[in-house]
């Protein structure tokens, strides 16, 4: 993995790229070479412990959007799949901060409904380790939305959409934190009035 950034720098500067992929196909430009790499390792079978790596691998890649959320997809993926809950806060650093670079509606959507699945699998009393993985989470979120306000408006559309019956705790927190920025403080607070 160390030595992907190093590959990427090198293909962004050339000019043409002709190479062969792995099923014959042929690659001809660096914009095809950089999607096939992305492609090539969201398809592998990530071992949980490198799970984080690849996040933050992504983080310093200079990717587009479309590579970007393809990325998060994959990410996503992992995340659902980990059953252990203190892995959860690292990964999902990495993946906010891959938002920044794509689509931040689906990472946030993502985060959030993985934390209603979680809060509905938990029952009416929460875990005291879900509750404190979440509290990181949430500590994470709020730190990135303070660095890319985007991510808080994003998250606000979201709010929107959402079926007030059935919000889940972590929603009503990460509102509630989202509050604490003064650019958002009157916006969470008409949100809530109109649900």
């Amino acid at each position: 993995l160390d030595l992907v950034p190093k590959i990427w720098w090198v293909i962004a500067r050339m000019s043409l790229v002709a190479t062969t992929a792995l099923d014959g196909g042929q690659i001809g430009t660096r914009d095809e070479f950089k999607d096939y790499l992305i492609a090539e390792l969201c398809a592998l079978q990530w071992p949980r412990f490198m799970a984080v790596k690849f996040g933050a691998l992504f983080k310093e890649l200079d990717l587009s959007e479309g590579q970007a959320t393809k990325c998060m997809i994959k990410m996503l993926h992992v995340l659902r799949s980990t059953s252990r809950l203190q892995e959860m806060p690292p990964l999902i650093y990495q993946l906010i901060g891959l938002a920044s670079k794509g689509n931040r509606a689906l990472a946030l959507q993502g985060i959030t409904s993985h934390f209603s699945e979680l809060e509905k699998r938990s029952g009416e009393l929460l875990s005291e380790s879900l509750c404190q993985v979440q509290g990181t989470v949430l500590l994470h979120l709020n730190f990135a939305m303070k660095q890319d306000q985007e991510l808080a408006k994003e998250y606000l559309k979201l709010v929107k959409r959402l079926d007030w019956a059935a919000v889940a705790a972590f929603d009503v927190a990460l509102l509630l934190a989202i509050a604490r920025l003064p650019a958002f403080e009157q916006l969470v607070f008409d949100a809530i009035k109109t649900k």
